[in-house]
This record gives C-alpha cells, sequence and structure tokens, in this order.
C-alpha cells in the first residue's frame, strides 16, 4: 500500500482543500489539488502532462460512463482534470483508511455523492 509516499500531514491537507474550496476560486482549487496530488509519486509522474492526460486516454476509449480506480491513492484530485459528464460515475478505492478518510472529505467538498 505504499504509505511511504504519502509525503504531507493528512490534516493539513484537509485543512487546505476546506479553506480553498471555500473561496469558490476554482483555478485556486486545481492548484491546491495539483500541489497535494506532488506529495504521491503515482500522481506527481503525471502532473507534468494533467492537462492533456485524460482527454489523450479518452480519446481513444471514449468518455466513460463508470471509471473504476484500484488503489487509487491519490489520483481522485486530479478530478477535475478528467471532464467526467455528469452522470458518470467515479469509484475510487484505496487501502490506506487515514488516505480514504482523507478522499471522502475531498468528495463531500466537490459534492459528488456518486463517488466514493
Amino acid at each position: 500500500m505504499a504509505p511511504y509516499l504519502w509525503a504531507i500531514q493528512i490534516d493539513v491537507a484537509a485543512s487546505r482543500l476546506t479553506a480553498v474550496f471555500a473561496t469558490g476560486d476554482q483555478e485556486a482549487i486545481r492548484d491546491v489539488c495539483a500541489d497535494i496530488m506532488y506529495a504521491h509519486l503515482s500522481t506527481r509522474e503525471r502532473l507534468p502532462i494533467l492537462d492533456t492526460f485524460y482527454r489523450d486516454i479518452f480519446a481513444v476509449t471514449g468518455h466513460p460512463q463508470r471509471l473504476l480506480d484500484i488503489g487509487s491513492g491519490l489520483n481522485p484530485l486530479a478530478l477535475r482534470w478528467m471532464d467526467l459528464s455528469p452522470d458518470a460515475s467515479y469509484l475510487a478505492y484505496d487501502i490506506h483508511e487515514p488516505r480514504v478518510a482523507f478522499l471522502n472529505h475531498y468528495f463531500e467538498l466537490e459534492g459528488c455523492r456518486r463517488w466514493r
């Protein structure tokens, strides 16, 4: 489960998300999500190409109606780059309980009831 990849304090990251969502500044929300994703190796390596990553994948596969992300790590924070349709389901699963709680907090801030 690679908990050593979690290089930030979960409570600090959650507080940062809460604060930036309270501003309603969409660009700032994306910036904070990207900054937090930088702390995890698998999401960090995608950051330089994040603006085109999902667009290029979905150009080949089509936009999914259901996306299953097993061992998601911090990938759910890339939700704003996925451009999923409002009726699509994004199911994110991870084994690291503190990270799951953090991601559930993020989903609540996003107003996502359909994602877990």
